[in-house]
């Protein structure tokens, strides 16, 4: 017990027994969170695929970019007019 605190002291570069003990244990929580979060990936459905996504994304763009154009066709045609 005694061998493991010392390595524990050593490694976490704390000064007191207490410092050390609340270190590995929010080490510890931490771990277990991280450790059930990464359970959690791919357990969800979201309703899209990566394909579904990157279709929606480049049909906004196509969109953006038609009313872009149709937006500058009518200044041209004002400029035209005035």
């Amino acid at each position: 017990m005694q061998n493991l605190m010392h390595k524990l002291l050593k490694e976490t570069a704390v000064n007191t027994k207490k410092g050390t003990v609340i270190t590995a244990i929010k080490t510890h929580v931490n771990l277990k969170r991280r450790q059930r979060l990464v359970s959690l990936i791919g357990n969800y459905e979201f309703g899209y695929a990566a394909q579904e996504l990157e279709k929606m994304r480049t049909d906004r763009v196509g969109q953006l970019t038609s009313q872009l154009q149709a937006v500058e066709i009518a200044e041209d045609r004002y400029k035209e007019d005035t």
